[in-house]
């Protein structure tokens, strides 16, 4: 066996997954079909996430959430299927000991979450049920928000419980587990010696959190029913059971399945028996929940149909007629006369509305009456020679105020050259001095040139703003601001990523870490980060291009951020906003991920270090990195993940400041004052430059 050598115990480094059967016709078949599975899952699922984010018709709490129940099961299905997909391919199929940990750590984080968002959905219906007077107020952005972040918290709760229970397991047998995952119940199978603690710390886990969210469920449907009962409409009681037939139905697929696999005894059912439904809960209820929802959602399939139908014609058609409309004078607008292919305005708004809609439109009266006025308005504000191109923004700053602006110049400007002057020797010192010659110094000496160029990016337009009456900014200018701003911006999340990553190998790999870390995979890193943080700035300075703006030109911020442009843009955007949305979040997630797992790993080494002066000096050097991840996902957090509504302009402002000028100027006060081999640098420099 791989983990026994002349009988003496060694550590496992890896197991091989026995999977769902080692007859070859069989896999084929399964492959085909599992793999069809997953493609229906992830693109259904994904549909359903963007057309809750474009369509206003499911802009409320119970697709809010159904967006995130859609986002859970992309990730708890890929976190399973590929790797089962690779079972059916190869011969033998191995996964590493910390790739196995990282795979039922994952498994347990958006399973849990999933319990968690059903429970959250089933008290979004009864509120809207039986207090509906109070919907509104008592389910706002704020309520939702918090609701899904105790979902997913405690996801990452029963994650980080199971990740921590597998390090702590004892393997020094066979390393073949008998599942096509890793599964907590096998590897228990595996371990050598008594687990009974382990295991009843699982099943408290997992035995917690299910009655804990199935009691939530059981008291809202049953206040739900009680209040249904009570309506005297007929129509009433049938809206009612129609806005929970599908939560229900999906409430039934998944509790019934999980609670067979993690609450009934082993002794109830056989390996193959758990195997089957795990697929079922794992790989085929994840496809079936986008399924149930829209087929039996009439909100979820009119939405679809009006993005099918507007989609086609509306974009096309409204380009072409506007490039026309603006080489027309206004009396052959309204005349039909010269260029212009309509004989009337009327005729030309009836015509844009046909596009927009797919089919005809009533002359007056409705919502389709309040279009065609706005259109009418449009049309005569840009034919009386209102309209004129933007060619450039005003960028309103911080504050009108005299002499706050004379102090707030003076403070950022102080703060500005440290910043640069303090980055610059970070990155001298770490060129220079053979005592820092290491990876994550390597690192942070990027990190510190990349914080010069996000706030040099923005700070001196700024501090030009508090000295003139009236800052503009040209409309390229503009989107070159927003670029490098998104651009570095995002290279500092994925920095801050890799040297969390960095630290996982020092600390858990000390052995492997000159081979893992060459200077090669260093700079295959730093490529890498650079790479993330310019696709991210490409897209928002095409974004920028692509936003049409046709009225007030005066930017809200003290620099050109894509919110504040987005509200100056007069038309629908709400493609742009979301596709800007799903790559902030999928960023951010992404390497937080990265982070919060690395960390991970280091505390649950750190746990098994018996030397206090080990200990002491692993977690000194996290705590400069950990402190500047604090401060920048904090801030950025604030303002790109949370709604707009839960914060005004100008708190965004002062966060802005906050992580685009003063973090900046911590970073390397922060690894500098907490440093021994900085410090150490700096006073060698320091004495030689002295003495020559």
């Amino acid at each position: 066996m791989d983990s026994l050598v002349d009988g003496n115990h060694t550590a496992v480094t890896e197991f091989i997954l026995v999977g769902l059967t080692h007859d070859p016709v069989l896999r084929v078949f399964l492959f085909i079909i599992i793999l069809c599975i997953y493609l229906v899952t992830v693109s259904g699922n994904l549909c359903t996430i963007l057309l809750i984010s474009l369509s206003s018709l499911v802009h409320h709490p119970m697709y809010f959430f159904l967006s995130h129940l859609a986002f859970t099961d992309i990730i708890f299905s890929s976190s399973v299927t590929p790797n089962m997909l690779t079972n059916f391919l190869v011969e033998q199929n191995t996964i590493s000991y910390h790739g196995c940990a990282f795979q039922l750590g994952t498994t347990a984080v958006f399973g849990a979450a999933e319990c968690f968002l059903l429970a959250v959905m089933a008290y979004d219906r009864f509120m809207a049920i039986c207090n509906p007077l109070l919907y509104s107020t008592k389910m706002s952005t704020q309520v939702c928000v918090q609701l899904i972040m105790v979902a997913y918290a405690g996801g990452l709760l029963n994650g980080c419980t199971f990740i921590i229970l597998f390090h702590l397991l004892p393997f020094c047998g066979s390393n073949r587990i008998n599942h096509f995952f890793c599964d907590f119940a096998p590897l228990i199978e595996l371990s050598c010696s008594d687990v009974s603690v382990l295991t009843a710390v699982a099943s408290i886990s997992a035995g917690f959190f299910i009655p804990l969210t199935m009691l939530v469920i059981v008291f809202s449907y049953l206040y739900i029913l009680l209040t249904i009962l009570k309506m005297r409409s007929t129509e009433g009681c049938h809206k009612a059971f129609s806005t929970c037939t599908s939560h229900l139905t999906a409430v039934t697929l998944y509790y019934g399945t999980v609670t067979f696999i993690y609450v009934l005894p082993k002794s109830m059912y056989s390996t193959d028996q758990n195997k089957v439904i795990s697929v079922f809960y794992m790989v085929v209820i994840p496809m079936l929940n986008p399924l149930i929802y829209s087929l039996r959602n009439k909100d979820i399939k009119e939405a679809l149909k009006r993005q099918i139908s507007r989609k086609i014609f509306s974009y096309l058609e409204l380009g072409a007629l506007f490039t026309t409309f603006l080489m027309m004078d206004h009396e052959d607008l309204h005349t039909g006369g010269g260029r212009w292919p309509y004989s009337s305005a009327d005729t030309m708004v009836t015509t844009v509305l046909q596009a927009l809609s797919g089919g005809s439109w009533p002359v007056e009266g409705g919502e389709e009456g309040e279009r065609r006025q706005q259109l009418h308005s449009l049309m005569d504000s840009l034919g009386d020679g209102n309209y004129t191109a933007v060619t450039e923004f005003i960028l309103l700053g911080l504050t009108q105020h005299p002499v706050l602006r004379i102090f707030l110049f003076i403070i950022i400007l102080c703060i500005y050259l440290v910043t640069v002057s303090g980055n610059l020797c970070t990155i001298l010192l770490i060129r220079l001095s053979s005592l820092v010659h290491h990876p994550m110094y390597y690192f942070l000496s990027h990190l510190a040139l990349v914080d010069i160029v996000l706030s040099s990016s923005v700070t001196p337009n700024m501090l030009v703003n508090f000295l003139v009456e009236q800052n503009t900014i040209s409309y390229h200018g503009c989107a070159f601001q927003l670029g490098s701003a998104a651009l570095f911006g995002a290279a500092e999340y994925f920095l801050l990523a890799v040297m969390a990553y960095d630290r996982f190998m020092a600390i858990c790999n000390p052995l492997l870490y000159s081979t893992k870390m060459s200077t090669q995979v260093c700079v295959q890193l730093i490529m890498v980060a650079y790479a993330g943080g310019l696709l991210n700035g490409c897209t928002f300075n095409l974004g920028v291009y692509l936003l049409p703006f046709c009225g007030p030109n005066r930017v809200n911020h003290f620099y050109c951020d894509f919110s504040p442009l987005v509200e100056l843009s007069c038309s629908d955007v709400s493609v742009l906003t979301a596709v800007a949305s799903s790559i902030v979040g999928s960023l951010i997630l992404f390497t937080m991920l990265v982070i919060v797992f690395s960390y991970l790993y280091i505390l649950i080494t750190i746990l098994k270090m018996r030397s206090t002066e080990g200990r002491r000096k692993a977690f000194s050097t996290c705590t400069s990195h950990l402190s500047a991840v604090t401060l920048y996902y904090g801030t950025t957090t604030f303002i790109y993940v949370l709604p707009k509504s839960m914060y005004s302009t100008d708190q965004n402002k002062v966060i802005s400041v906050f992580y685009m000028v003063v973090i900046p100027m911590l970073n390397p006060l922060i690894y500098s004052l907490r440093n021994k081999d900085i410090k150490e640098a700096l006073k060698r420099q320091l004495g030689r430059k002295i003495f020559s």
